[in-house]
């Protein structure tokens, strides 16, 4: 899950990822130099809890430090990431049944995903390492580029969750580059190829509230009183 929601009786809770880049694909370094276009990246989601009226904000961040993936990490974890945004969409309505294009020049529509404009001096240093020909697995590019910390920003939390589908094969960064013979070629850094992904859940369920709540006659169980996780597992307050 990734954004935020606020039960009014058991309280808030905030959902975000952290995601650690697999390589799935490798450029052909002979036609370099190359030129960096555009970069973006695509999320995608396929169901949402809340109130998709209500508009976020979310911000994408690099790690400080690749993720130790021998470590089994709390649901409530949250990475060392930097202050700065290398991408950001600002005020977004959730769509899950508007069909749109993933490029201008497509044909074919898709429901729920999120574009994300990334940084272009982050997507260039992505580009100049790849251009060497010396990255050949995930981990010496985890090295260089340990990650990213999706969240929903503090400016504009909204009211609403979406379910991420991170297994889609579209998801992830795409580098438009152009060749030294003024080819466009695309290079893509995918989600589902990632060895890491995580999604932390802070809840701000306070006891007196949850304990007035319950001696009032309020059952804990009663519908959306919990939040899923990405195991499947529910949480629910007692």
């Amino acid at each position: 899950y990734l954004g935020h929601i606020n039960q009014p009786t058991f309280g808030k809770t905030t959902a975000s990822n952290t995601i650690q880049f697999g390589l799935p694909s490798e450029l052909d370094t002979s036609l370099a130099p190359f030129t960096l276009k555009d970069a973006n990246m695509y999320l995608f989601y396929d169901g949402y809890v809340g109130d998709t009226t209500q508009p976020v904000t979310i911000s994408v961040h690099t790690l400080n430090s690749p993720i130790n993936t021998s470590i089994i990490y709390n649901s409530n974890y949250i990475p060392s990431y930097t202050n700065s945004i290398i991408g950001e969409v600002s005020n977004y309505l959730i769509q899950p049944n508007t069909p749109k294009k993933l490029r201008d020049t497509d044909t074919a529509m898709i429901t729920g995903f999120i574009k994300f404009p990334i940084d272009l001096a982050y997507a260039n240093a992505v580009k100049n390492l790849l251009e060497t020909g010396n990255i050949t697995n995930d981990t010496l590019f985890n090295s260089k580029f340990p990650g990213l910390y999706i969240e929903p920003s503090s400016s504009q939390l909204g009211n609403t969750m979406i379910q991420l589908d991170l297994t889609n094969l579209s998801g992830g960064i795409y580098l438009t580059l152009t060749d030294k013979k003024g080819v466009d070629q695309i290079f893509f850094l995918s989600f589902s190829s990632s060895d890491f992904v995580h999604t932390s859940l802070i809840q701000d369920y306070l006891g007196t509230t949850v304990n007035a709540a319950v001696e009032s006659g309020q059952s804990p169980f009663e519908d959306k009183l919990y939040i899923q996780s990405q195991a499947g597992v529910k949480t629910e307050v007692t």
